[in-house]
C-alpha cells in the first residue's frame, strides 16, 4: 500500500508532496482567488481559532515552512468552505476534486432542504397549536351560547307564567 502523504524527516522543512506542501499550495490558490492578503487570512484564522496568527505565519504555512497543526487544518477547511479532503486533493487529482467538490454540494443542498423541512414543521406545529386554540374558543363559545338559550327559554317560561299564572312543566333531567 503507497503512502500518499509522504512525511519527510524534517518536520520543519517538508518536501513537496507532503500533505503540508500540498495544503499549502492550495492555500495561497483559494487566498488569492478570493483576493485577500496573507494578513487578512491571517486574521480568519486568529478570529476562528482564537489563536494569535500573523502574515509570516500564513506565509511559512504556504511553502510548507512551517507545520500546520490539525487546528489549522480544521480552520482552513472551514474558511474556505472545502473539506480537509478537498483542499488536500486539490492539485493532484482533478477527477477526484472534482466529486468531492459535486458530493460537497449536494451535501449543501440537503442541509438546505432539510433546514428548511425543519422550519416548516415548526411552522405547521405552530399552525396545529394555534388551530387548537382556535377551536378550544369555539367550543367554549358554543357552550356559552347553549347556556345563553336555555337561560332565555327559562326565562321566556317564568315571563310566560307570571303572565298567564300557569306554572310550566318542570323537566325532569334525570
Amino acid at each position: 500500500m503507497g503512502n500518499d502523504f509522504p512525511i519527510h524527516p524534517d518536520p520543519e522543512r517538508p518536501r513537496d508532496g507532503t500533505a503540508a506542501a500540498r495544503l499549502g499550495k492550495t492555500v495561497r490558490a483559494l487566498r488569492k482567488a478570493r483576493g485577500w492578503s496573507q494578513a487578512q487570512l491571517a486574521q480568519r484564522l486568529e478570529r476562528a481559532s482564537g489563536v494569535h496568527y500573523s502574515q509570516s505565519m500564513v506565509a511559512k504555512t504556504e511553502t510548507a515552512e512551517r507545520p500546520v497543526t490539525l487546528n489549522e487544518a480544521v480552520c482552513l477547511s472551514a474558511i474556505f468552505g472545502h473539506s480537509l479532503e478537498l483542499m488536500l486533493a486539490m492539485d493532484q487529482e482533478p477527477e477526484l476534486v472534482a466529486e468531492i467538490q459535486r458530493v460537497e454540494r449536494l451535501i449543501s443542498q440537503l442541509d438546505a432542504q432539510i433546514l428548511e423541512l425543519q422550519t416548516r414543521r415548526v411552522e405547521a406545529q405552530d399552525e396545529v397549536a394555534y388551530l387548537r386554540s382556535q377551536a378550544e374558543h369555539a367550543a367554549t363559545a358554543i357552550d356559552r351560547v347553549k347556556k345563553d338559550k336555555e337561560w332565555q327559554r327559562a326565562y321566556a317560561a317564568w315571563e310566560e307564567a307570571k303572565e298567564t299564572g300557569v306554572q310550566p312543566a318542570r323537566r325532569d333531567d334525570s
